[in-house]
């Protein structure tokens, strides 16, 4: 797997997204690197879901994109994740098959917070295949909210092409090719307790 981070700063400046962080950092913890793996294996809780159907092939073959804002408990609180779930399912019988490709932007935000960082996870070919069944992209930044605490936090898989974050997958088969998520899909927000 490959991941790429890209930055994205709020209109009302820097000082203020610096200012913010360093107020809230005594607070909550900002920490990355993550690395893509299942939510199930890592006991995480899904406190917000969403997908899209972004495409499918003459064969029927469909790609599936998910975003999910998962926690779990860690000693003093709780930490938060976004989440990102790709498949290519098939629509006669249900059954998953392997996706060719998926390309996914993966962020996490917090309000309060105005930067936000992008991670670009990917999964192709014989050297990082993507699987059979659900492949799930864990975000690369996390918030750890202690006991006591509260933030307003949402998770967003990215379709905007105009930023060169399009979310996409290479459907395998006849009529097969990259489909690309059209717009961003984002959870709603949720009050997270530490």
């Amino acid at each position: 797997m490959t991941r790429t981070i890209h930055r994205i700063v709020a209109g009302r400046g820097r000082r203020l997204a610096v200012g913010l962080i360093a107020v809230l950092a005594a607070t909550v913890g900002v920490v990355a690197p993550s690395t893509a793996a299942n939510a199930a294996v890592l006991n995480m809780t899904i406190l917000a879901h969403v997908c899209s159907d972004i495409g499918w092939t003459t064969a029927g073959i469909h790609g599936i994109l998910c975003t999910d804002l998962a926690s779990q408990p860690i000693n003093g609180g709780t930490r938060v994740y976004g989440v990102t779930e790709a498949y290519c399912q098939n629509e006669t019988g249900g059954g998953f098959v392997e996706c060719a490709d998926n390309v996914v932007w993966l962020a996490v935000y917090a309000i309060g917070f105005d930067t936000g960082f992008i991670y670009k996870y990917t999964c192709s070919g014989a050297t990082t295949p993507c699987g059979v069944g659900r492949r799930y992209f864990i975000s690369g930044q996390h918030f750890d909210i202690p006991t006591g605490s509260q933030l307003e936090m949402w998770a967003v898989t990215w379709g905007d092409a105009a930023d060169n974050v399009q979310s996409s997958i290479d459907l395998p088969g006849p009529g097969g090719g990259r489909v690309k998520l059209q717009r961003n899909l984002g959870t709603q927000h949720v009050i997270v307790k530490g």
